[in-house]
């Protein structure tokens, strides 16, 4: 007799597993957290068109400070399944599921021409305080799913977080461009581990950019030879 599959649907009956994007019990035949009907269903960008430079997500940027490549996996739309997923991701009980979706996003990055070229990822960096609050960072964790899958090295250490900030939510494009504006900073003793390469710089989610637009400033400034981006949602 096999005792854990018995075991198992005993704990559902009082542990019920919920999809973090729709709120229903995900089945225990289901290998993730995330129910079957979601994963088909999240609205997904095409992979396809990203493998050219200008696009939805360059386009966040143009003008203000310069963006090799860019690329997203998921449409952000508020007040809907993927608004709570994202929500999801950012505390502890997310931190596989940031992985699961990180591995899956990597899969479809390593299809586009371009991302040959990446030499390291660079997840956007939590201020140590904020760290020590939340317990982890849910870009890094997105970040290890992606190198699974890219076969391409994390660097956590050479871009930090100098400056602790105020939430981005609720704010205006020039109030979150203030906000975060020069907040990120190359360490002295990490530069020439920047020097002459191709950074993916990754978030989680991105809105106006204005945070992924210091940093990636901050790393083209330090010596980086160029800067592509990447991001699970992408608002448009």
């Amino acid at each position: 007799m096999h005792f854990k599959p018995i075991l198992k649907d005993f704990l559902a009956l009082f542990f019920p597993r919920i999809c973090p994007a729709c709120e229903s019990e995900v089945l225990n035949d289901e290998s993730i957290t995330i129910c079957l009907t979601c994963m088909m269903e999240l609205p997904t960008f095409d992979i396809d068109q990203f493998d050219n430079a200008s696009n939805v997500v360059t386009n966040k940027f143009h003008g203000k400070v310069k963006v090799s490549n860019g690329t997203a996996l998921y449409r952000y739309n508020k007040n809907a399944r993927i608004q709570r997923l994202m929500h999801k991701i950012k505390y502890k009980e997310g931190q596989n599921i940031g992985m699961y979706l990180g591995r899956i996003f990597g899969n479809s990055v390593h299809q586009l021409s371009w991302s040959q070229d990446i030499d390291m990822i660079i997840p956007v960096p939590l201020h140590p305080k904020k760290l020590r609050i939340r317990g982890f960072n849910q870009a890094e964790k997105i970040a290890v799913g992606l190198s699974e899958t890219m076969y391409k090295p994390i660097n956590i250490e050479i871009l930090q977080r100098s400056i602790f900030t105020e939430t981005q939510t609720r704010k205006s494009r020039i109030q979150r461009w203030k906000n975060v504006q020069d907040v990120f900073e190359v360490r002295e003793d990490k530069i020439l581990e920047l020097q002459g390469k191709h950074v993916l710089f990754l978030d989680d989610i991105i809105t106006t950019g204005a945070t992924m637009e210091s940093g990636i400033k901050a790393l083209l400034e330090a010596g980086a030879s160029e800067v592509s981006v990447a991001t699970l949602a992408l608002a448009e």
